[in-house]
């Protein structure tokens, strides 16, 4: 295990831990490809023959080394047992006929799963979803044809964006090619995300600006100086010209002395003849 010493405390510790059905698609996956860029596939996926040379048992070992690693505990005395503890080929042999074999309840589960995906306007969450669904087809070795997926696929999002899926249905490449199907949609999912966020950035802007032309006071002309940013010219600025600034007059106030009502004037009939 020299070799892989590096690889097992950076490149394995990246890897999935195998906890069940749930997750052994995606494991099964990252761990292939793991075990072939370290070279040992081969003897993984090979049955070495009652009488392998000393270094096909070495990598068997390897192998059943760094597969134990990535198992997680809740199966782990499921799977793993002396026998193929430090045997690769038995030890993913086991692993497979547990979690790819074909059942009526597998199937039945995959299938639930698949008619329930539903798109609701998110693209890449939608893309993701039908990846997986087909994964675990996959991984009990029952692959729906290219072609049914596509139609699927169009049929689910056509509930909403019609538009979008009448230009797919007119293109025979696209709707016999489920992955060339996916990788359009989410080349068109990124750039719609691209545009949202552009648009949102645009609009903060907008807001933002709009705040600070609201809340931003006018320059002020102080210490009998004319500030070249005010609103009135230099000649009409009372900071430099205070001989210029109109004085309001004062209202008047009222009389500080004022006593009683005026005595009315007498009549005519009263008056002194």
């Amino acid at each position: 295990m020299a070799g892989l010493a590096i690889s097992l405390k950076d490149e394995l510790s990246m890897l999935p831990v195998l906890t069940g059905e749930a997750n052994y698609p995606m494991w099964t996956k990252r761990m292939r490809t793991f075990l072939k860029n370290k070279e040992l596939w081969a003897v993984v996926n090979r049955d070495p023959g009652a009488a392998p040379t000393a270094r096909i048992l070495k990598q068997l070992s390897d192998a059943g080394h760094v597969i134990t690693m990535k198992i997680g505990d809740r199966v782990y005395n499921g799977l793993v047992t002396e026998v193929n503890e430090d045997n690769g080929y038995l030890l993913w042999k086991k692993i497979t006929q547990t979690y790819s074999r074909y059942t009526t309840h597998r199937y039945t589960k995959c299938m639930t799963t698949w008619h329930a995906i539903r798109y609701e306007g998110r693209t890449l969450e939608f893309i993701k979803n039908i990846e997986d669904a087909l994964d675990a087809f996959a991984a009990i070795a029952h692959p729906i044809p290219s072609k049914d997926i596509c139609s699927i696929i169009v049929s689910k999002i056509s509930i909403t964006r019609r538009a979008l899926t009448d230009s797919f249905i007119f293109n025979p490449e696209l709707m016999e090619n489920h992955e060339m199907l996916i990788d359009r949609l989410r080349d068109i999912a990124e750039e719609e995300d691209d545009n949202i966020k552009r648009k949102g950035g645009l609009e903060k802007t907008a807001v933002a600006l709009a705040n600070n032309t609201r809340t931003r006071p006018p320059p002020r002309c102080r210490n009998g100086q004319h500030n070249p940013e005010a609103t009135h010219p230099e000649e009409r600025c009372w900071s430099a010209h205070p001989e210029t600034r109109i004085v309001k007059n004062p209202r008047p106030k009222p009389s500080q002395h004022h006593t009683s009502a005026a005595q009315p004037s007498a009549s005519p009939a009263n008056a002194p003849g």
